[in-house]
């Protein structure tokens, strides 16, 4: 859990940040990827690979739902037709989220490139917390 931790907290300040579950190897890794600007404005990125065991789905279904307040999200049904949609022209969907209220999901590939993106979320930063914390409503 600290190893996750830290590699949460240094994407903190960046402006591109892509989470995905990859295996390397034989171990299962969460990798996350930073893309940041440096102080002379030349973007390069950084990669940390957290090793992690997937739980089983007869594991999963007995936690409990935690209660959290509504978010200011698209309707589930249209994210997965995006989603769906998507998944058709690719095997993976890079998903982008900024403070600004932007998400993003979009496929690159050698034949096509798609982009979707939802505007104007609400984001509600709660006074006396770490910007970590600061979540999208």
């Amino acid at each position: 859990m600290e190893q996750l931790y830290r590699a949460i907290k240094s994407a903190h300040e960046t402006d591109d940040v892509l989470l995905r579950l990859m295996k390397k190897g034989a171990i299962p890794t969460l990798n996350l990827s930073i893309s940041t600007l440096s102080h002379y404005n030349s973007r390069f990125t950084i990669e940390q690979d957290v090793p992690c065991r997937p739980q089983k789905q007869i594991y999963v279904d007995t936690f409990d739902q935690p209660a959290i307040p509504e978010r200011n999200l698209p309707s589930i049904p249209k994210l997965k037709t995006v989603l769906e949609k998507l998944r058709v022209l690719d095997n993976y969907v890079t998903i982008r989220a900024n403070w600004e209220g932007k998400l993003e999901f979009s496929i690159l590939n050698d034949q096509v490139g798609v982009r979707t993106t939802f505007e104007k979320l609400g984001v509600q930063s709660n006074e006396g917390r770490d910007v970590q914390e600061v979540r999208l409503w």
